[in-house]
C-alpha cells in the first residue's frame, strides 16, 4: 500500500473514531506497528492528528484552505518539493509566468533564484516576497482583498488586473482533483481567478500533490482537459490514473 493511501485511511479512522489504538490501525491497514508509528509521527508533525502513546486522537482541525501557510507548508513538504523541481524545469530565462497561491507554488518560487529576466505575475503575498527578496526577476502583484490565513489576494480588483495580462505559462494548484468533478477549489473567489489565468495563458500547468486526488471541494475550476499538464508526486492507483486520463488529464510524475 502506498504511503499516501495509508495517510488517507488513517485520517478516515481518526475522523470516525476520534481515538484509535495502534493495533486498530495495524488491523485495518494490514501493516506493521513500526510502519504505523512512522506514519503517525509524520502526521503528528504535520498537524494532521495528535499522536499518543498507544495510538492517535483527532484534532479539531480547520478546513485545509484556512490553515495558516506556516502549518500547510509542513504537510507533504518533500513531495511538494519534487513537484516544484519538475515545474521549474519547464521555465526558461526571459519567460512570462504566473505563479498562483499555495505552498507547492511557493516551493516553485523558491527555485527561481537562478533564472534571469523572468516576468513573474502572482496574487500570492508569500510568492511575491520570495521573488522580490531572492531573485532579480521582474515582479507584478495582482492586488486585491487579502485572504489572511493563506496570504492570497482575491476579489474583483484582482480579477480586473489579471483580465488584461497574458503569460506564456501559468502554474496553479487546486484543492481537489477527482474523476467526474475536475479541478475544484473551496473558495469561489479563487476559482474565478484561476479560470481567468488559465484563459490568459499559452500553457497552463496544475501542481497537485497526491492528497488532492481524494480531497473534496466546493466549486469547479475547469475539467481536467482544461489545463495542459498536471504534475503530481509518487505512485498512483492504476485505476485512478486511467480514470483521470480518460477525462482528459495529462499526467507527469515527479
Amino acid at each position: 500500500m502506498i504511503k499516501q493511501k495509508r495517510y488517507e485511511m488513517i485520517m478516515e479512522l481518526v475522523d470516525k473514531m476520534r481515538i484509535v489504538p495502534i493495533d486498530d490501525f495495524c488491523e485495518k491497514l494490514g501493516v506493521s506497528r513500526a510502519t504505523v508509528r512512522r506514519d503517525l509521527i509524520y502526521m503528528d508533525e504535520a498537524n494532521m492528528l495528535k499522536r499518543t502513546h498507544g495510538g492517535a486522537v483527532s484534532l479539531v482541525r480547520q478546513a485545509l484552505e484556512d490553515m495558516p501557510v506556516s502549518m500547510r507548508q509542513r504537510m507533504y513538504k518533500e513531495e511538494k518539493g519534487r513537484i516544484a523541481d519538475v515545474a521549474a524545469g519547464m521555465i526558461r530565462d526571459g519567460s512570462t509566468i504566473f505563479i498562483g497561491s499555495g505552498t507547492t507554488l511557493r516551493e516553485l518560487a523558491l527555485r527561481l533564484r537562478d533564472f534571469r529576466k523572468l516576468t513573474v505575475l502572482t496574487n500570492d503575498i508569500d510568492v511575491a516576497y520570495d521573488i522580490s527578496q531572492r531573485t532579480s526577476n521582474d515582479l507584478i502583484v495582482a492586488g486585491g482583498i487579502l485572504k489572511q490565513p493563506t496570504a492570497t489576494l482575491i476579489g474583483s480588483i484582482t480579477e480586473d488586473i489579471l483580465r488584461d495580462l497574458h503569460v506564456e505559462t501559468a502554474f496553479l494548484s487546486a484543492d481537489s482533483a477527482k474523476p467526474k468533478t475536475g479541478f475544484m477549489d473551496k473558495n469561489i473567489n479563487e476559482v474565478m481567478i484561476k479560470r481567468l489565468v488559465i484563459k490568459n495563458s499559452t500553457k497552463s500547468v496544475m501542481l497537485c500533490d497526491q492528497s488532492k486526488f481524494s480531497a473534496n471541494a466546493f466549486a469547479t475550476i475547469c475539467p481536467f482537459s482544461g489545463v495542459d499538464l498536471t504534475i503530481t508526486n509518487g505512485e498512483m492507483d492504476p485505476k485512478l490514473e486511467h480514470e483521470l486520463q480518460e477525462e482528459g488529464m495529462t499526467l507527469q510524475f515527479a
